[in-house]
């Protein structure tokens, strides 16, 4: 059975630094990102296993830090929405401004759900982390199959690309609903008052 699990991480491996070769699966869409994720084989050229790690524990702790922010700026937007004093006669836009208020409470759960994901994630890649530098594991439950060197520096990138690309799932996630909230304030602003 171990046999087999290595076969298929290597074919997955393999598979996954073929997709970084191609290089579209790095491409950042928004301008919040931090740097370009690195592609596995910039790791190869490493010393040392520390070495190998440095890099991804930066970008890693920038994308955490950066998803709790942007996290914390949705909540703050959308509690913001929810106590908006609307001024409009025009039902349509008060609808609108409804579900809007509505779709950015969704998106805010959706966040915290995909921020416990990271974290769990991270937690993955810090277990990895230490199995590569032959240290105890923190958390036993999160302790991989052991293998050789090359598959643990293997397992290392599957948990840092895992939270790449939770991290695009929910950058995406955050940038929906802003621009149309700012689109419908600005015409509430602008309708005339209703009559008292």
């Amino acid at each position: 059975m171990q046999l087999f699990n290595s076969v298929c991480l290597l074919a997955y491996g393999l598979l996954a630094v073929a997709q970084a070769k191609r290089g579209d699966q790095y491409n950042f869409k928004f301008p919040m990102y931090v740097s370009d994720f690195y592609r596995f084989y910039s790791y190869t050229g490493a010393n040392t296993n520390h070495q190998f790690l440095e890099q991804f524990d930066v970008m890693l702790r920038n994308m955490t830090l950066n998803s709790r922010k942007v996290v914390m700026d949705n909540f703050k937007e959308a509690t913001d929405a929810s106590t908006f004093k609307e001024v409009t006669s025009s039902e349509v836009l008060t609808t609108d401004a409804c579900k809007a208020v509505n779709n950015m409470w969704v998106r805010d759960f959706i966040n915290e759900l995909l921020l416990y994901k990271m974290d769990y994630i991270a937690q993955r890649y810090n277990a990895a982390s230490q199995q590569l530098l032959k240290e105890p594991v923190d958390n036993p439950e999160f302790r991989d199959v052991g293998f050789d060197e090359p598959l643990d520096k293997m397992m290392v990138y599957f948990w840092a690309y895992q939270l790449k690309q939770a991290y695009d799932e929910l950058m995406g996630n955050a940038s929906k609903i802003h621009t149309e909230w700012e689109k419908l304030k600005v015409s509430i602003n602008t309708s005339l008052t209703v009559a008292d």
